[in-house]
């Protein structure tokens, strides 16, 4: 009788820890899945900004020797949007460059005066960092002097690089190298104007 008290007590105590091994294991820590974080910056929304501008290149027509045009700084503004998937960026904004342009022509005295242009943006998210390309249109008005005085329209294609890097949440600054194409037709045949420019620009991102 005495054995078999001191058997069943063992069998009950070995019943005891597998439950208490079985409940462990019921109630352990969950593991819980972290999403990995992004480090690349949010460049969606619009954007506005200023720019600082030196610009030069040839005054080239279709019946004579180009010309050169003389190194200019000029100050401009810009708007445009961004949307984002990614690390990929594209968008659209309005460029607008003011001052006047002047050649080395002494026989016919013209200037180039503001240039607008409208530009399609693609451009790769690199940290904060944003490297982008543009393609687009671009107009200006020339004056004349000399013999033919006047006033008058030219227009072309506008493409270029740049960067743009953010300095705070909503500020960045960039650098970007362009070339602007103009065209103009007269009586005597085509008149091209190939401007190419550095700038220097600072901008503001609202969400």
């Amino acid at each position: 009788m005495k054995q078999t008290l001191i058997s069943a007590s063992i069998v009950a105590m070995l019943s005891s820890g597998a439950i208490a091994g079985n409940i462990d294991l019921a109630i352990a820590d969950p593991v819980i899945a972290i999403p990995p974080t992004s480090n690349v910056t949010d460049w969606s929304g619009s954007y506005c900004g200023l720019s600082y501008s030196s610009a030069g290149g040839t005054l080239s027509y279709s019946f004579g020797s180009p010309y050169d045009y003389v190194d200019e700084t000029a100050i401009g503004g810009f708007c445009g949007n961004n949307w984002q998937r990614s690390n990929l960026v594209y968008g659209g904004e309005l460029n607008v460059t003011g001052g006047s342009l002047g050649h080395d022509d002494i026989n016919v005295v013209g200037e180039l005066g503001t240039r607008i242009e409208l530009r399609t943006r693609v451009g790769y998210a690199l940290g904060d960092a944003l490297v982008y390309g543009f393609l687009g249109y671009g107009r200006s008005e020339i004056t004349w002097g000399g013999n033919a005085p006047g006033e008058y329209g030219v227009a072309g294609g506008t493409y270029g690089l740049g960067v743009d890097y953010m300095v705070t949440d909503s500020m960045f600054a960039s650098f970007e190298v362009s070339n602007l194409e103009l065209k103009e037709t007269v009586t005597t045949g085509i008149v091209t104007h190939d401007i190419n420019v550095i700038s220097l620009r600072i901008g503001w991102k609202f969400n």
